[in-house]
């Protein structure tokens, strides 16, 4: 899927390079499905660090939004602190 998407948007390239534990899931908002990348190496299944997350959100992921087709529209990274960058796809 990385290759997939890094050929739109080259930040999918470069996360294959950085995660060492790559994982994924999928959620469905409204019309659109996301496909979260994440890595093993910033999860947690204790409490306590999971509330360290900015609104549950954890740090380096990478979602690829797809429209109801399964066309790939935007992404946004999940940055340590919650902040978020948010790209559209052209």
């Amino acid at each position: 899927m990385f290759d997939k998407f890094g050929k739109d948007a080259s930040i999918f390239n470069t996360y294959a390079w950085f995660a060492v534990y790559p994982v994924f899931e999928t959620e469905k908002s409204g019309e659109k499905n996301l496909i979260i990348f994440g890595d093993l190496r910033f999860s947690t299944t204790s409490n306590f660090a999971g509330r360290l997350y900015k609104n549950g959100k954890k740090p380096f992921s990478l979602t690829a939004v797809l429209d109801k087709e399964g066309k790939f529209i935007e992404y946004y990274y999940q940055r340590p602190g919650g902040v978020k960058i948010i790209h559209h796809i052209e």
